[in-house]
């Protein structure tokens, strides 16, 4: 059904001239720019408001947001944003999408790496040394087995790359649900069984009630000895203790980790210093060409066109579920 008005706005983050055009050309009324900065005026602000972009929907603002319909997110995770009022209420929320390609190459550069044992090498060039690898050192993507932990656009585009190296691919999803890609799905409280017979683990789940502390000791425990871990999901959906744990007794071949409990990874960490374990600064999601600013307003003027005509808006996030 199309709003009986314009849409008035309010944007966490400030936007430059051009994209306030466009949500001008676009027939909605930009009342506040920049409202992260400034709750108090947001609170003013927010009464009279239909839609809100990025940042800075705070429980105190929502309060006293009675207009609000549409809450467009300027990321992907929308588990910063989720409190309790906002998740129970009838306002639309629709995240960042169309990262997962960055997302799904950047797991299998940490998937190469690992294979190919490049950290090593790369070490061995800073002082000139020549050392060929022996055999035992690298592993062959090639009919080895990987499970997927989140099947959705990112875990699916995972599953394309693996099977391209013609690597077997299994997942897990909340409920086992069959998915295009995947020799077999199996249900999250089945998540540990479905690790057992894997070379490769990767972690690719959002962070929600149900994932928080999801990859255990008990499931790296089920790992088979020599498997590896690469977590591009959220880092507090993995116990980091039990993950340390693994890695130090040597059950767990290696690690490549784009994100952590606490961000950025304190600088005393154990993991910094470790021989088997791959560091990246969260930053998978990373975009060649784009700024997270400029992904996210073309997210926003997707959906702002579509909110004006009174049309579905691109796929909203099930607040229930988190994701």
């Amino acid at each position: 059904m199309k709003p009986e008005r314009a849409a008035r706005m309010i944007s966490g983050l400030a936007l430059p001239a051009d994209v306030k055009s466009k949500i001008a050309e676009l027939g909605a009324a930009l009342i506040l720019d920049g409202a992260a900065n400034n709750e108090a005026a947001a609170m003013a602000a927010v009464a009279d408001v239909d839609v809100w972009f990025g940042p800075g929907l705070t429980p105190a603002v929502f309060a006293n947001a009675k207009a609000l319909r549409w809450f467009q997110t300027a990321s992907v995770g929308i588990e910063y944003f989720m409190f309790p009022e906002l998740r129970d209420s009838d306002v639309v929320v629709t995240n960042m999408r169309g990262r997962h390609t960055a997302v799904s190459e950047h797991a299998f550069a940490l998937i190469l790496a690992l294979a190919r044992v490049l950290p090593k090498q790369w070490l061995q060039q800073q002082t000139k040394t020549w050392l060929i690898p022996e055999p035992d050192e690298m592993s062959a993507l090639n009919g080895s087995r990987v499970t997927v932990l989140g099947t959705g656009q990112i875990g699916s585009q995972i599953a394309a790359r693996a099977r391209a190296f013609e690597m077997r691919v299994t997942g897990v999803n909340q409920f086992g649900t069959p998915t295009e890609g995947f020799e077999r799905i199996y249900p999250a409280e089945e998540l540990a069984l479905s690790v057992a017979q894997a070379d490769w683990v990767v972690n690719a789940m959002p962070l929600t009630d149900q994932t928080r502390g999801a990859v255990s000791a008990a499931v790296f425990d089920a790992m088979k000895a020599g498997a590896r871990f690469v977590n591009i999901g959220r880092g507090k959906t993995v116990d980091q203790g039990a993950l340390l744990a693994a890695l130090r007794s040597g059950h767990l071949g290696a690690a490549a980790l784009d994100v952590f409990e606490s961000e950025p990874l304190d600088r005393e960490h154990p993991f910094w210093d470790m021989s088997n374990v791959i560091i990246t600064p969260h930053s998978a999601g990373v975009i060649p060409g784009f700024t997270v600013l400029e992904l996210g307003v073309g997210c926003l003027f997707r959906n702002l066109a579509l909110y004006q005509a009174g049309q579905p808006l691109f796929e909203p996030v099930d607040k229930k579920r988190g994701y």
